[in-house]
């Protein structure tokens, strides 16, 4: 699952996007956040948590394990949110920001 793109979930309950560094088992994810589109300081820019690797934990998560990113979102997002390939939460969320904000 190394350098896959996923979401995880920030101490605030926002969603933040990261890219898997390492599986360490048992759930857990080490992680490199990602910041948001259009974000230009050192923090993600929704939730103000550090772009530092983090360790996550999703065995508690749908799946036990990390959902993850659409590879193929156009620059606008996904006009029919039906043709998401990941569809859950943090994917939609994430086309109604770079749709919409």
């Amino acid at each position: 699952m190394e350098g896959a793109k996923v979401y995880t979930q920030g101490t605030d309950g926002s969603w933040c996007k990261a890219t898997v560094l390492a599986a360490l088992g048992g759930g857990k994810y080490r992680v490199q956040p990602e910041p948001w589109e259009g974000a230009k300081d050192g923090t993600d820019n929704v939730s103000n948590q550090s772009l530092d690797p983090v360790e996550v934990d999703a065995s508690n998560m749908e799946g036990g394990t990390l959902p993850f990113q659409n590879s193929s979102m156009p620059e606008n997002g996904f006009p029919d949110m039906t043709t998401l390939d990941h569809l859950h939460e943090a994917a939609l969320l994430h086309n109604l920001r770079v749709r919409f904000f």
